[in-house]
Protein backbone atom coordinates (compact mmCIF):
# COMPACT_ATOMS: atom_id res chain seq x y z
CA UNK A 1 0.00 0.00 0.00
CA UNK A 2 1.21 3.18 -0.84
CA UNK A 3 0.09 6.68 -1.81
CA UNK A 4 -0.74 8.23 2.12
CA UNK A 5 -1.15 11.61 2.73
CA UNK A 6 1.90 13.46 3.78
CA UNK A 7 0.22 14.22 6.63
CA UNK A 8 0.18 10.65 8.27
CA UNK A 9 3.39 9.02 7.66
CA UNK A 10 4.91 11.87 8.69
CA UNK A 11 3.11 10.63 12.08
CA UNK A 12 4.58 7.28 11.60
CA UNK A 13 8.01 8.58 11.46
CA UNK A 14 7.53 11.11 14.39
CA UNK A 15 5.96 8.83 16.63
CA UNK A 16 8.94 6.28 15.78
CA UNK A 17 11.38 8.25 16.80
CA UNK A 18 9.62 9.89 19.81
CA UNK A 19 9.68 5.97 21.12
CA UNK A 20 13.05 5.49 20.34
CA UNK A 21 14.32 8.78 22.13
CA UNK A 22 12.52 7.24 24.74
CA UNK A 23 14.29 3.89 25.01
CA UNK A 24 16.80 3.08 27.36
CA UNK A 25 20.36 2.45 26.05
CA UNK A 26 19.35 0.90 22.77
CA UNK A 27 21.99 -1.16 21.19
CA UNK A 28 24.16 -1.38 18.24
CA UNK A 29 23.17 0.36 15.45
CA UNK A 30 19.88 1.86 14.59
CA UNK A 31 17.87 0.06 11.73
CA UNK A 32 14.86 1.53 10.31
CA UNK A 33 12.75 -0.93 8.39
CA UNK A 34 9.70 -0.81 6.35
CA UNK A 35 8.41 -4.05 5.55
CA UNK A 36 6.22 -2.53 2.76
CA UNK A 37 7.45 0.37 1.10
CA UNK A 38 5.46 0.73 -2.06
CA UNK A 39 7.11 3.58 -4.20
CA UNK A 40 9.53 4.35 -0.76
CA UNK A 41 7.99 7.97 -0.08
CA UNK A 42 8.13 7.43 3.49
CA UNK A 43 11.55 6.07 3.09
CA UNK A 44 12.34 9.37 1.62
CA UNK A 45 10.88 11.62 4.41
CA UNK A 46 12.58 9.39 6.94
CA UNK A 47 16.08 9.91 5.22
CA UNK A 48 15.35 13.70 5.48
CA UNK A 49 14.26 13.73 9.27
CA UNK A 50 16.96 11.25 10.97
CA UNK A 51 20.17 12.46 8.20
CA UNK A 52 21.69 13.72 12.07
CA UNK A 53 21.77 10.18 13.05
CA UNK A 54 24.40 10.09 10.21
CA UNK A 55 26.58 6.34 10.74
CA UNK A 56 24.64 5.13 13.07
CA UNK A 57 21.57 4.37 10.97
CA UNK A 58 20.57 1.87 8.01
CA UNK A 59 17.31 2.13 6.25
CA UNK A 60 16.13 -1.16 4.75
CA UNK A 61 12.95 -1.09 2.15
CA UNK A 62 10.86 -4.56 1.16
CA UNK A 63 8.45 -4.42 -1.10
CA UNK A 64 6.63 -7.69 -3.30
CA UNK A 65 5.27 -5.49 -5.83
CA UNK A 66 8.20 -5.83 -8.48
CA UNK A 67 6.97 -2.02 -10.54
CA UNK A 68 6.76 0.06 -7.06
CA UNK A 69 10.10 -1.19 -5.96
CA UNK A 70 11.11 0.25 -9.28
CA UNK A 71 9.74 3.25 -8.27
CA UNK A 72 11.17 3.36 -4.90
CA UNK A 73 14.87 2.51 -6.64
CA UNK A 74 14.59 5.87 -8.61
CA UNK A 75 13.28 7.87 -6.14
CA UNK A 76 16.06 6.89 -3.75
CA UNK A 77 18.89 6.93 -5.77
CA UNK A 78 21.99 7.66 -4.42
CA UNK A 79 20.73 7.11 -0.61
CA UNK A 80 21.93 4.26 1.57
CA UNK A 81 18.45 2.74 1.90
CA UNK A 82 18.84 -1.00 1.09
CA UNK A 83 16.24 -2.08 -0.97
CA UNK A 84 14.41 -5.39 -1.65
CA UNK A 85 11.97 -7.22 -4.20
CA UNK A 86 10.40 -9.66 -1.72
CA UNK A 87 7.84 -11.08 0.05
CA UNK A 88 8.56 -9.99 3.91
CA UNK A 89 7.20 -12.95 5.19
CA UNK A 90 9.69 -14.94 3.73
CA UNK A 91 12.13 -13.97 5.28
CA UNK A 92 12.79 -15.26 8.43
CA UNK A 93 15.48 -13.02 10.44
CA UNK A 94 17.48 -10.23 10.56
CA UNK A 95 20.48 -11.59 8.32
CA UNK A 96 18.53 -12.04 5.47
CA UNK A 97 17.53 -7.98 5.21
CA UNK A 98 20.69 -6.15 5.12
CA UNK A 99 24.64 -6.99 6.46
CA UNK A 100 24.08 -3.52 8.52
CA UNK A 101 21.25 -5.51 10.83
CA UNK A 102 23.05 -7.69 13.07
CA UNK A 103 22.21 -9.34 16.02
CA UNK A 104 23.20 -5.77 18.13
CA UNK A 105 21.21 -3.49 16.11
CA UNK A 106 17.88 -1.65 17.33
CA UNK A 107 15.43 -2.35 14.54
CA UNK A 108 12.43 -0.17 14.17
CA UNK A 109 9.76 -1.26 11.53
CA UNK A 110 7.52 1.16 10.39
CA UNK A 111 4.89 2.06 7.41
CA UNK A 112 1.99 0.62 6.67
CA UNK A 113 1.28 -2.74 5.44
CA UNK A 114 -1.14 -4.01 3.22
CA UNK A 115 -4.81 -4.48 4.89
CA UNK A 116 -6.16 -7.40 3.10
CA UNK A 117 -6.32 -10.26 3.31
CA UNK A 118 -7.98 -9.82 6.62
CA UNK A 119 -5.20 -11.58 8.72
CA UNK A 120 -2.24 -9.82 6.71
CA UNK A 121 -1.93 -6.54 8.62
CA UNK A 122 -1.39 -8.74 12.08
CA UNK A 123 0.87 -11.28 10.57
CA UNK A 124 2.94 -8.14 9.65
CA UNK A 125 3.24 -7.10 13.41
CA UNK A 126 4.11 -10.48 14.59
CA UNK A 127 6.28 -11.44 11.79
CA UNK A 128 8.52 -8.05 12.86
CA UNK A 129 8.76 -8.65 16.44
CA UNK A 130 9.29 -12.27 16.30
CA UNK A 131 11.20 -12.99 13.45
CA UNK A 132 12.73 -9.62 12.76
CA UNK A 133 12.89 -8.71 17.14
CA UNK A 134 12.30 -5.38 16.11
CA UNK A 135 12.34 -2.98 19.59
CA UNK A 136 9.80 -0.57 17.91
CA UNK A 137 6.90 -1.19 15.51
CA UNK A 138 4.83 1.76 13.88
CA UNK A 139 1.82 1.07 11.72
CA UNK A 140 -0.81 2.34 10.11
CA UNK A 141 -3.66 -0.13 10.06
CA UNK A 142 -6.86 -0.64 9.04
CA UNK A 143 -9.25 0.02 12.58
CA UNK A 144 -10.15 -3.44 13.23
CA UNK A 145 -6.93 -3.73 14.36
CA UNK A 146 -7.55 -2.27 17.60
CA UNK A 147 -9.92 -4.92 18.58
CA UNK A 148 -7.19 -7.10 17.92
CA UNK A 149 -4.38 -5.77 19.67
CA UNK A 150 -5.06 -7.32 22.61
CA UNK A 151 -4.86 -10.84 21.52
CA UNK A 152 -1.82 -9.96 19.03
CA UNK A 153 -0.85 -8.38 22.92
CA UNK A 154 -1.26 -11.87 24.37
CA UNK A 155 0.52 -14.09 21.95
CA UNK A 156 4.00 -11.49 21.99
CA UNK A 157 3.57 -11.72 26.09
CA UNK A 158 3.38 -15.57 25.73
CA UNK A 159 5.82 -16.11 23.13
CA UNK A 160 8.52 -14.88 25.41
CA UNK A 161 7.47 -14.65 29.49
CA UNK A 162 10.37 -12.01 29.80
CA UNK A 163 9.26 -9.37 27.76
CA UNK A 164 6.47 -7.05 27.88
CA UNK A 165 4.63 -5.75 24.98
CA UNK A 166 2.71 -2.79 25.26
CA UNK A 167 0.97 -0.82 22.25
CA UNK A 168 -1.27 2.18 21.66
CA UNK A 169 -3.91 3.44 19.00
CA UNK A 170 -4.05 6.41 17.25
CA UNK A 171 -7.44 7.12 15.87
CA UNK A 172 -6.34 8.58 11.98
CA UNK A 173 -9.24 10.86 10.49
CA UNK A 174 -10.21 10.94 7.11
CA UNK A 175 -7.42 8.73 6.00
CA UNK A 176 -6.74 7.86 1.95
CA UNK A 177 -4.41 6.05 -0.11
CA UNK A 178 -3.94 5.17 -3.33
CA UNK A 179 -2.96 1.36 -4.94
CA UNK A 180 -2.27 -0.08 -8.58
CA UNK A 181 -0.88 1.04 -11.25
CA UNK A 182 -3.47 3.32 -11.65
CA UNK A 183 -3.42 4.80 -8.10
CA UNK A 184 -7.06 3.69 -7.15
CA UNK A 185 -7.77 6.42 -4.11
CA UNK A 186 -10.07 4.82 -1.61
CA UNK A 187 -11.31 6.12 2.33
CA UNK A 188 -10.21 2.95 4.98
CA UNK A 189 -11.42 4.08 8.73
CA UNK A 190 -7.76 3.18 9.92
CA UNK A 191 -5.52 3.48 13.14
CA UNK A 192 -2.04 4.52 14.01
CA UNK A 193 -0.59 1.68 16.06
CA UNK A 194 2.22 1.31 18.33
CA UNK A 195 4.14 -1.53 20.05
CA UNK A 196 7.38 -1.61 22.70
CA UNK A 197 8.46 -3.34 25.72
CA UNK A 198 8.14 -2.36 29.25
CA UNK A 199 10.30 -1.43 30.88
CA UNK A 200 13.06 -0.68 27.55
CA UNK A 201 11.11 1.84 26.30
CA UNK A 202 9.80 4.44 29.41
Amino acid sequence: MNGYSEHYYIQVISTALSLLSNMKNPSGNIVFLEPSCGDGRILRELLQTTKDLGSNAAYVGIEIDPNAIKKAKQKLNGSKVTLKCADYLSLMNREQLSPECTDSSTLIALGGPPYSPHHLPERFILHSIIHMRAAIVVFILPKRLSRDAEKIQKILNDHDISERWCFDNKYLENISFSFGEDQTTVQQPSILQSWYKLPQIL
